[in-house]
């Protein structure tokens, strides 16, 4: 027996004594991958990577939803305050710029209303003009009313300048801008001019609150005139005889809804001067306190 044939024989020997998967693991050692089990390899590595910047693209391009149950609450919040589509989603902005984590607390949270409010006027200063700046200032101002926050102050609770009233007015279109065929100098004849009864039911230093049959639209110039008086029928206000006071006013319709067959509207004042704004409050607070106002305007 040859060196070589012994050799052989005992290589043989130990390979039997191995087990089938020892015998596996060792020839897989020593045999060199092929080119396709490396392609395949990186083409697994790449699928994964593919797969995880999708799903992170798909999580950071979905827009936010926040949890039913505070959307439920913002809507039921704003409906019992008589919000409009307009009014929610003037508040929704305000709410995204609050830093409030629930939405829903922004009805008891004036300080967080005002911030968001100056970020969404800062923002609305840099790409609109000056006349949409003041409109949208106007608009929240209202929306503030609105939601008639307790502010304190000195130690106490103080109520907003806001009276429920119920005053007879007369309601009308007034445009800055009226298209006419000017074939006389007669300035009296207006037909466009159709002013209908109406009702003004609550005066605030932000807006008229008023109940008319007049379909008009936000952002509408309107005339109102109504009549608001602090003495018993019959009774003088007075030593001059004076039973109350007729007001006349020309402001934009901010805020409408409809109601049966009426339109509530909310008229801005947020024009006057502090003296008229101050005179409009003391008018409409004595008004409140019980008494009628004086018919026939």
């Amino acid at each position: 027996m040859t060196i070589g044939s012994t050799m052989w024989d005992s290589t043989d020997a130990a390979l039997l004594a191995l087990t089938a998967l020892e015998r596996w693991a060792a020839t897989g050692k020593v045999r060199p991958r092929s080119n396709q089990d490396y392609s395949a390899i990186l083409a697994i590595v790449l699928l994964l990577l593919a797969l995880v910047v999708l799903l992170w693209w798909v999580s950071h391009r979905r827009p936010y939803v926040p949890p039913a149950p505070a959307r439920d609450l913002f809507s039921d919040g704003a409906a019992r305050r008589g919000l409009g589509a307009r009014d929610r989603q003037m508040l929704s902005a305000i709410v995204a710029r609050s830093g409030l984590q629930r939405s829903h607390n922004i009805f008891i949270t004036p300080d967080a209303f005002d911030q968001g409010a100056a970020k969404l006027l800062e923002e609305c200063a840099r790409s609109r003009t000056a006349q949409d700046s003041e409109r949208l200032r106007a608009e929240i101002a209202a929306l503030r009313e609105r939601l008639a926050y307790r502010v304190k102050g000195a130690g106490e609770q103080t109520r907003p300048d806001r009276f429920v009233v119920h005053a007879p007015a007369t309601v009308a279109r007034f445009p800055f801008v009226q298209p006419a065929v000017l074939e006389t100098e007669d300035m009296t004849t207006m037909d466009w001019f159709e002013p209908v009864h109406g009702v003004v039911t609550e005066v605030s230093d932000a807006g008229l609150q008023v109940r008319s049959p007049l379909p008009v639209q936000v952002d509408e110039r309107v005339l109102v005139l109504f009549a608001l008086g602090p003495a018993e029928a019959g009774e003088a206000a007075d030593d001059a005889g004076h039973r109350g006071h007729i007001i006349g006013h020309v402001g934009r319709v901010m805020h409408k809804q409809v109601v049966s067959e009426e339109t509530v509207i909310t008229v801005d004042v947020t024009d006057l001067t502090g003296r008229e704004r101050d005179e409009l409050i003391r008018l409409a607070q004595a008004a409140a306190s019980g008494a009628p106002a004086v018919q026939g305007v």
